[in-house]
């Protein structure tokens, strides 16, 4: 009982009484430093699979993350639905190929206890579509798959890292909400004490 009265003065005197700015300050350094170990998880269907990749909230990629795929197909009984499960590269990428068209619900988690989910709706290809002119062949095919999955995977990742970038304008409306809120509390206790 000592030690819970002990505990709850000193949360009391750091983030109330005494040093409201250091218990502040201390919240928003927990806060950071938990989200920067958050990961991240994209996926989207090329060609005849679905392609993604893990990445950690700096960018730096997930290697060999354990990651779970489970799916529904559109209007199916309990025996249509299945889970799989395989591992990321070395590079954090993964591919999957699905037997059925639905959704495809990719989750990922780390050992360390983070946790991030993607669904992907995936259609199979239209085997009623015409087949490829003569001078577009299988390799030309898969050779512009290939380069537009790269051009698709770097722009996602940059657009990601700018999304992710803290900026002056971000500390700055943070430093705004402190300040609003120590000036509410010191009008409250101002008022109190008229009283």
């Amino acid at each position: 009982m000592h030690s819970n009265w002990f505990r709850r003065r000193a949360v009391d005197n750091l983030l109330n009484k005494r040093y409201p700015l250091l218990g502040g300050l201390c919240c928003a350094v927990f806060t950071l430093a938990a989200h920067a170990h958050s990961i991240d998880l994209f996926a989207i269907t090329f060609g005849d699979g679905i392609h993604g990749m893990v990445q950690y909230a700096d960018g730096a990629p997930v290697a060999n993350a354990e990651v779970e795929v489970t799916w529904t197909a559109p209007g199916s009984a309990d025996g249509e639905n299945g889970s799989a499960t395989f591992e990321t590269d070395g590079d954090g990428k993964f591919q999957y190929q699905p037997t059925a068209r639905g959704e495809y619900l990719f989750t990922c988690r780390t050992p360390d206890g983070h946790r991030a989910a993607y669904s992907v709706q995936y259609r199979l290809p239209d085997a009623r579509s015409e087949p490829l002119p003569r001078l577009w062949d299988r390799e030309m095919e898969e050779a512009a798959n290939s380069a537009v999955e790269r051009q698709i995977g770097s722009l996602r990742t940059q657009l990601h890292e700018y999304e992710q970038r803290t900026r002056l304008r971000d500390v700055l409306g943070g430093i705004g909400y402190i300040l609003g809120l120590a000036g509410v509390v010191a009008l409250i206790k101002t008022r109190r004490r008229e009283t």
